[in-house]
């Protein structure tokens, strides 16, 4: 060989080994600089969280045992907090945080939409959900690629991958909080996404790498994790009992009204709901404020249930809907204690499904012995005045009717000539002498 030969062919082996080097470099630093990323999320607030955190809080008896959880003390398991809308779930969990000084914890807010929350999980971690080797020295790959799921267990994947390095280091858990677990789909693709967090939890929970916290409102996200569940922990957070009200409401009233008036709006209008509370200690009036808590929810009645007597065909499914509440409500009112227990409910409606829409929609809730009722004091007063009202009955009876009517139009018919198609569509089954129908 020439020498001119020998100085390309060197060139060329010196220019390809360069390259590779660099990528073996390259690709070490990006491993590194993804789990730095992720680790720091762990150690540094959120702004917005120390926002939130800023709110009013008031301790409950459920706090000390928050607070060692957040903290990394838990034993081997994971947590599903489970309350209704308004009793300070979230404000336990982010004052545990603000005093921990938010070490070793991170909180993502869940979503509906398995795209958006893949988005705020990527955030809350830090995480571009990008993938590089050394093949792709050049040219990144789109972090969009790939489902919304298969990304969240990527998210995963780096957060075990920093946490075996922490734990090492620190010798407690990482802490992962996804609130409103609600908000996931009621689908498919909702029910794979709760699943597969569900798997991580106690995975990590069983190695005490990460200990997950869940957040829910609902009653039925607490039915459908317990089917798979050996390692959870059920936090139930209730109303404030009305001693604890009252005492949260001459603290923020400070003698603007007298203990009977604080008593007798607790006790007979609102209820222990925290965040009721709460806005009634903010406001000039509370009974100005109560009276709006009170337009407020049955405003959100009258639009969640409502019922319409000759509806059309097209409201059909919401009357359906109202009406099963609305026999539900009338045997909560007309009961002895306001509650019957969840299977004699489902009874009552005849759908099991119609109790998680209502729970959902926090028309009503269910207690720790699985008891269903009226989801707060005001609503409960509600209840009582319409199914007390006269003419509820007849209004319910005709709207009943109604829906058995539209109902018995739909199941009958029967579409049996397409002059578009220039076709007979026939249901039934096959005779020997032909169709029937």
């Amino acid at each position: 060989m020439s020498p001119r030969v020998m100085d390309a062919v060197l060139t060329t082996v010196m220019g390809l080994a360069a390259v590779g080097l660099g990528g073996v470099f390259y690709q070490a630093w990006y491993e590194w600089n993804e789990n730095h990323k992720v680790m720091l999320s762990f150690t540094r607030p959120a702004p917005l969280l120390k926002s939130r955190t800023s709110e009013s809080f008031f301790a409950r008896a459920e706090q000390k045992k928050i607070v060692n959880v957040v903290a990394g003390h838990g034993s081997a398991k994971y947590y599903l907090l489970v309350g209704e809308r308004g009793t300070g779930k979230t404000q336990l969990i982010l004052n545990a945080m603000e005093k921990i000084g938010h070490y070793g914890v991170v909180f993502c807010d869940a979503h509906s939409d398995s795209e958006v929350f893949k988005t705020r999980l990527g955030k809350a971690l830090n995480y571009t959900y990008r993938e590089d080797y050394v093949g792709q020295l050049f040219a990144r790959e789109a972090p969009e690629r790939g489902s919304a799921l298969l990304d969240v267990e990527k998210a995963l994947n780096m957060v075990e991958a920093v946490a075996i390095k922490y734990v090492r280091r620190r010798g407690r858990p990482l802490v992962l909080i996804i609130n409103n677990i609600h908000s996931f789909g009621d689908d498919e693709e909702g029910e794979d996404l709760l699943e597969l967090l569900q798997q991580r939890a106690e995975s990590w929970a069983a190695s005490r790498l990460v200990t997950l916290i869940f957040n829910t409102d609902d009653y039925s996200v607490y039915e459908r994790m317990k089917r798979d569940a050996s390692r959870m922990d059920t936090i139930r957070i209730n109303e404030l009992t009305h001693e604890e009200a009252v005492r949260l409401l001459k603290e923020k009233r400070r003698g603007r009204e007298t203990d009977e008036e604080i008593e007798d709006i607790i006790k007979n209008r609102i209820g222990g709901r925290l965040s009721y509370v709460n806005r009634l200690g903010r406001e000039e009036s509370i009974e100005d404020t109560a009276r709006q808590l009170e337009s407020e929810e049955r405003s959100w009645i009258v639009t969640q249930i409502g019922l319409i007597p000759d509806f059309e065909e097209t409201a059909f499914d919401n009357q359906k809907y109202a009406s099963c509440a609305w026999k539900l409500i009338k045997a909560i009112v007309k009961s002895e204690e306001k509650k019957l227990p969840i299977n004699e409910c489902r009874i009552i409606t005849g759908n099991p499904k119609w109790i998680e829409m209502l729970d959902h929609d926090n028309i009503i809730m269910v207690d720790d012995h699985h008891n269903v009722k009226a989801d707060s004091k005001i609503l409960q007063n509600i209840f009582e005045e319409i199914v007390n009202s006269e003419g509820f009955e007849e209004l319910l009876d005709n709207v009943c009717e109604r829906v058995e009517e539209v109902d018995k139009e739909q199941r009958t018919r029967e579409l049996i000539w397409s002059k578009k198609n220039d076709q007979v569509i026939r249901f039934g089954q096959p005779k020997k002498g032909g169709w029937f129908w």
